[in-house]
């Protein structure tokens, strides 16, 4: 009978740890997550020798108490997870830069090939979990292959944002952003920090040195730059925008 209980104890556990690191992608509310949990506890219990449970309903009165017990727990242990998710920006990495003047008017400053990022959930970046693309969240995949340049203009801004947000913002899971200084001289081109913002963390994905942001600015206009990154292939990803 201990050897059932405690499979049963460890079975929960598990429960709860496996919640605990899923708390994000979980987007109903606490008390029905507690229901869940205790209605998967109570299968366990039911493993029990149903011969323990006397005539007087006595271990019924302690598995009732015991219930409301692990419910409070659960929530207590809900509410943490949220409490510890605050976001802060990461100190920034030195920029890996370098610095050549091509001739802008024959490279993706003016090529037809560069995309422009127009939509205006970009700039959302207060996790408002808009689903921009047919109904869900958008994916910067096809962004990310180090061939193809892109830059914001329109309703998408005017540049890659400057701020972490947090998860759900810019129409998809994830972000992307970077507070890295962006070059200065026109055609200039600079290889910065790219960060990826996700589950309370502002680096949660931080390209390595040697695959970074590449910059090249266009004009002197503000904000007029292009942009060409490697990284990370997977969905659901969004490069934000900010005026």
């Amino acid at each position: 009978m201990q050897f059932i209980t405690l499979i049963s104890a460890v079975a929960f556990l598990a429960l709860v740890v496996y919640v605990q690191g899923h708390i994000n992608d979980i987007a109903i509310p606490h008390e029905k997550i507690a229901e869940v949990i205790v209605a998967q506890a109570e299968q366990h219990c039911q493993a029990l020798n149903s011969s323990d449970i006397d005539s007087t309903g006595r271990r019924k009165r302690d598995t009732d108490s015991s219930r409301e017990n692990i419910r409070r727990t659960v929530l207590q242990i809900l509410s943490d997870c949220l409490a510890s998710q605050e976001v802060t920006t990461p100190t920034p990495i030195p920029d890996q830069t370098t610095t050549i003047h091509p001739d802008v008017a024959n490279g993706p400053c003016t090529s037809p090939l560069t995309v422009n990022l127009t939509g205006s959930w970009r700039k959302d970046r207060e996790g408002s979990d808009l689903k921009p693309v047919a109904g869900y969240y958008n994916c910067d995949r096809d962004l990310q292959g180090n061939t193809q340049w892109f830059r914001f203009t329109g309703d998408g801004g005017r540049q890659l944002s400057d701020r972490c947000a947090p998860a759900y913002s810019c129409g998809a899971h994830g972000n992307f952003w970077s507070n890295a200084a962006m070059p200065t001289e026109i055609g200039e081109v600079k290889t910065v920090p790219i960060y990826g913002s996700w589950s309370g963390s502002c680096n949660w994905y931080t390209w390595p040195v040697d695959n970074p942001l590449t910059v090249q600015r266009c004009s002197d206009r503000e904000g007029d730059f292009v942009y060409s990154v490697r990284g990370t292939s997977s969905c659901y990803w969004s490069f934000c925008g900010m005026d």
